[in-house]
């Protein structure tokens, strides 16, 4: 090989490099960002509905059991603490968990079919994604 073959694929090497560590700040900044947004977003009333779902069903007063099937896994809330909004938070930080492992099998299985960076941008865009829009307004 020529010199300049070997230094172009150095620069390659390096160009590659600084765009994995580049994916991999920007996915650790989209997670952290995803955590504070678990203790500083306000909680809405749809997370009430389910923890109130979630207590009717501990007291035995659940008269819907088509549909709830959710409140079956946070059985577990009421021991975390007394109060609801903590209650919906550790339910968030187990989200933030479950996410965790969506990024994890995310990557794996982009692994499968795409380069590394590649996958890396995969896991990106997941946590790069809301389903929050903002409010609409008329003029």
């Amino acid at each position: 090989m020529s010199e300049t073959a070997i230094e172009n694929s150095r620069l390659t090497v390096r160009a590659r490099v600084r765009l994995e560590t580049g994916l991999l700040v920007l996915i650790a900044l989209a997670f952290a960002l995803k955590l504070h947004l678990v203790f500083a977003m306000n909680v809405n009333w749809d997370e009430f509905y389910f923890l109130a779902l979630m207590h009717d069903y501990l007291r035995g007063a659940l008269t819907n059991p088509l549909q709830t099937i959710h409140v079956h896994l946070f059985t577990w809330l009421p021991w975390i603490s007394e109060n609801e909004v903590e209650q919906v938070i550790a339910a968030r930080i187990l989200f933030l968990g479950l996410a965790g492992l969506s990024c994890g099998l995310t990557y794996l299985i982009g692994r499968r079919f795409l380069s590394h960076p590649a996958a890396l941008f995969a896991v990106l865009c997941y946590l790069a994604f809301s389903l929050s829009v903002p409010p609409m307004t008329r003029d």
